[in-house]
């Protein structure tokens, strides 16, 4: 299971020379996995706790966390560093837009997570890039 593991998480960095090139590119697919095993662990939970999970939805945000993997395979590295960056805040806001636009009630602690979340995923372009963005080449 390890063995499965390390490859996956060094995807796409054979071709690559430059040292931190290839420590963004690891970084990257272990943040990918990460989220993803968190992805597995939260739907486990709401079937476990509440009996039911949308399908659709859980597909829909699976297939978007597989896509840098993919990426990475045909040697997109910059272009899967960017999505990186974008697709975890797009994911939450999409599953804000809805109950916005379905005038349901939200309450303020709602609001509050969907920030500190957003928070969070500001660190990612940090953790992919470092502070001069020198990575990005």
């Amino acid at each position: 299971m390890t063995h499965f593991i390390q490859q996956l998480i060094h995807i796409g960095i054979t071709h690559i020379a430059d040292y931190r090139t290839r420590r963004s590119i690891i970084v990257a697919n272990a943040l990918t996995l990460v989220i993803l095993l968190a992805m597995l662990s939260l739907w486990i939970t709401m079937y476990i706790n509440y009996g039911m999970i949308n399908p659709i939805r859980q597909f829909i945000s699976f297939t978007i966390f597989i896509v840098p993997f993919i990426l990475n395979f045909l040697r997109l590295t910059t272009l899967n560093r960017l999505y990186l960056c974008y697709a975890p805040p797009a994911l939450l806001l999409s599953t804000l837009i809805k109950p916005v636009l379905s005038n349901q009630i939200l309450l303020t602690t709602d609001y509050d997570t969907y920030r500190i979340f957003l928070l969070t995923f500001s660190i990612i372009p940090y953790l992919l890039t470092g502070v001069s963005g020198c990575c990005w080449r």
